[in-house]
């Protein structure tokens, strides 16, 4: 399910969506995918649910600070997508173990509104039944 959709000034769109079973931020330019986040344990949506908790507060305060909120280890190759947030904003990127960044994205206004949502629905769909 998409939850939203937009066109960056650089002209790639940037969709928060839900699909086989993990939360996405996927970047496309046409049709070709050119990067994005996947987020499917408990402990990944727990991080994402903090980072907009986060954004909000900080918003609220109207301070200008950013505190990284966590980092998701990808084993397999050693990358981490590091999640951040500031007032209203939420950041992810990724660090590769030489210390270089790459494909950041920040999701802000109705798309902060459409993630929370999505969040709080994944979690929903992926909660184990209540004991009888």
């Amino acid at each position: 399910m998409i939850y939203s959709e937009r066109k960056t000034q650089s002209g790639i769109t940037q969709a928060i969506l839900t699909e086989n079973g993990a939360l996405h931020v996927r970047r496309t330019r046409g049709n070709r995918i050119v990067g994005g986040f996947r987020f499917r344990t408990g402990r990944e949506i727990d991080l994402l649910e903090r980072a907009i908790s986060l954004a909000k507060t900080i918003a609220l305060e109207k301070s200008g600070r950013t505190e990284r909120v966590g980092r998701i280890g990808l084993p397999s190759c050693g990358i981490r997508i590091e999640v951040a947030a500031s007032a209203g904003h939420i950041v992810m990127r990724l660090a590769f173990p030489n210390g270089d960044t790459r494909g950041r994205a920040t999701i802000c206004g109705e798309d902060l509104a459409a993630l929370a949502l999505a969040v709080s629905e994944f979690k929903k769909a992926t909660a184990a039944p209540a004991a009888l």
